[in-house]
């Protein structure tokens, strides 16, 4: 997955996020869930390499949080792969907003993604994107 990386120190703001984590780990304190709701029709294959191209553009979207000698560094990967979760309920009515709230709640791990992304189908003419950042 690491082809190369640049490794930076935490500025203040960061190091503080991250404290606050490692006090409450269990709780996803400082997640932010987005949903943006698409009512025209939507070629998937081409927003995943959209989102692809956005992950390459974008420093902040490939990095990553590692603890090297007990010191918590963001790292960002030069070569990051990420799939792009694609899930069909166009013919299962499922209450959105009750799997976003829990989807919300689950925790990053940071070494691997600050963000968690998905587009849902609901109809032909509905998707909605789930974007989740730390």
């Amino acid at each position: 997955m690491i082809e190369q990386a640049q490794t930076y120190q935490l500025t203040q703001s960061q190091m503080l996020l991250w404290m606050g984590q490692q006090l409450n780990p269990h709780a996803p304190l400082y997640n932010m869930a987005f949903r943006f709701d698409f009512q025209d029709g939507l070629d998937v294959a081409v927003f995943q390499l959209a989102f692809q191209k956005l992950l390459q553009e974008c420093a902040p979207m490939r990095s990553v949080f590692v603890v090297q000698d007990t010191v918590p560094q963001q790292r960002i990967l030069s070569d990051f792969e990420y799939e792009l979760e694609f899930l069909d309920w166009s013919n299962n009515k499922k209450d959105i907003q009750a799997w976003a709230k829990e989807r919300s709640q689950q925790l990053f791990d940071l070494e691997q993604a600050a963000f968690d992304s998905v587009l849902l189908k609901i109809s032909d003419s509905h998707f909605v994107w789930y974007l989740n950042q730390h």
